[in-house]
């Protein structure tokens, strides 16, 4: 888990959108390094809700698939599946506009069957260096 991430969305003229992401990576004198990736997700055709995504960290292609079992205009959750040379992985995001995530959102995601507290808060404390805003909860799995 980053210590501080921000998600930045635009929507493409052709559909797909492209995430900017900025990161945070600790190193072993407790300082940091600052790193940024872009991924492009493109949406699968007759699957609301499924995205297919390519991008590259540090050298290492990746290709994921995003669902997102959540969604309304304040807060969103995806689910994500993705592999590397290094082998599969899994996760998800909770991402809100807010600092903090509404009540009421919260109370929508536990009513769509997701259990919020399988998710870790991230201190975005450093979205002003970042340039980002709003809470992004994180699940590992």
């Amino acid at each position: 888990m980053f210590p501080c991430q921000t998600n930045t969305f635009t929507l493409n003229p052709t559909g797909d959108l492209t995430a900017d992401i900025r990161l945070r990576i600790l190193d072993d004198a407790g300082g940091f390094y600052q790193s940024r990736l872009d991924e492009t997700l493109i949406p699968v055709q007759g699957e609301p809700g499924r995205l297919k995504v390519q991008g590259k960290m540090y050298g290492l292609t990746f290709n994921e698939e995003w669902s997102i079992p959540y969604l309304t205009g304040d807060a969103a959750v995806v689910e994500y599946r993705g592999e590397t040379m290094q082998g599969p992985y899994a996760g998800g995001f909770v991402y809100s506009r807010g600092k903090a995530l509404p009540a009421k959102e919260r109370e929508g995601i536990e009513a769509a069957g997701i259990n919020i507290d399988e998710y870790k808060k991230i201190d975005n404390s450093c979205q002003d260096v970042v340039g980002g805003k709003g809470e992004i909860l994180k699940r590992e799995r």
